[in-house]
């Protein structure tokens, strides 16, 4: 049996953690994410795909009120 070529989408979704740590790079040190899947198929080389992600968090201001506080200043 002979499938002609064509392109199959496996959608998916997957929820974040909330206490997830916001992705981060720095001198010292770094926070990265990547997301993999692989089809594993019997008797045959797997498919994989892998992409990266970047966590931003959201800051509510309202639970930190000394942001408010900082002052701005322009050069």
């Amino acid at each position: 049996m002979y499938l002609e070529p064509s392109v199959t989408k496996y959608p998916f979704s997957f929820i974040l953690p909330p206490e997830l740590p916001q992705s981060f790079e720095g001198k010292i040190g770094n926070v990265r994410y990547k997301a993999k899947a692989v089809i594993d198929r019997p008797l045959k080389i797997d498919d994989e795909a892998e992409v990266s992600l970047t966590v931003i968090r959201v800051l509510d201001l309202n639970l930190e009120p000394s942001h408010l506080r900082v002052g701005i200043s322009y050069s």
